[in-house]
């Protein structure tokens, strides 16, 4: 399998399901890319992938459960993120079909209604979260309820500030693409000239409408206008010529 082989294939994000972690050790040995545990031979798509899956190797659980009285631990903080879920009640995970409201925990469960469509990640708001928490108050202890509040306080500031950072984002790029001048985008010189000058031409057209127009409303008011015209607008090759046509006596541009 080459490279841009496996640059096509579909690599969803977190942890694979068990079923497939065989075939993945198999590609693994398989593949060309650089980034390959050594230990079981399984490639990934992402050095930071390897490196998390790497602790997966070692006994070493450093990423505790927070909630009171729990005492799992878990070698990925990924793993940790997803035991989360079952204290604080969140269900980030939906069925995309329109009107079902299925939710889960976890990306790897099946909607019973549409077992054939994925689960897609939409955020619940805090309080949907709180909403659920709190529908059974007989088994929360006061250390619960301190633990979810906590929780949920940091949960909005985390989300508050990757919202400020995408906006920050999108307004440093929208400012980059109107900065762009000329040469930035490498327009050679003889076409700025052209265009330059079909923007004098343009201009010489205005003028010339207006005169015109002018001459169809006032008739023979439009000489002062025409003349007033012209010492405004620096066209004079062209309305000097047009004077001669319509015998109006040459502007004085130098006014």
């Amino acid at each position: 399998m080459s490279i841009n082989e496996e640059k096509n294939m579909e690599r969803p994000r977190g942890r694979p399901k068990r079923s497939d972690i065989a075939f993945l050790i198999v590609q693994g040995m398989k593949s060309q890319s650089g980034i390959k545990c050594d230990i079981c031979g399984r490639v990934f798509p992402r050095l930071k992938s390897l490196h998390a899956h790497i602790l997966t190797h070692n006994d070493v659980k450093k990423y505790k459960c927070s909630f009171p009285h729990c005492m799992k631990s878990f070698k990925q903080s990924s793993q940790l993120k997803n035991h989360v879920y079952l204290h604080s009640k969140e269900k980030p995970f939906k069925c995309p079909a329109d009107g079902c409201m299925v939710r889960y925990a976890h990306t790897h469960r099946i909607c019973p209604s549409h077992p054939k469509l994925k689960l897609v990640k939409q955020l619940e708001t805090a309080e949907e979260i709180r909403f659920r928490f709190y529908q059974n108050t007989e088994n929360l202890s006061e250390d619960d309820v301190k633990w979810f509040e906590e929780y949920l306080a940091e949960r909005e500031r985390k989300l508050r500030q990757v919202l400020v950072e995408r906006k920050k984002n999108v307004e440093d790029s929208q400012e980059k693409d109107c900065t762009k001048s000329d040469q930035e985008i490498n327009i050679p010189q003889q076409i700025q000239q052209k265009l330059q000058n079909i923007r004098t031409n343009f201009n010489d057209v205005l003028l010339l409408w207006a005169f015109l127009q002018d001459v169809h409303e006032k008739g023979e008011n439009s000489k002062a206008l025409f003349e007033k015209s012209c010492n405004s607008v620096i066209v004079q090759n062209w309305s000097d010529s047009l004077c001669e046509q319509l015998n109006f006596e040459k502007p004085n541009y130098h006014q």
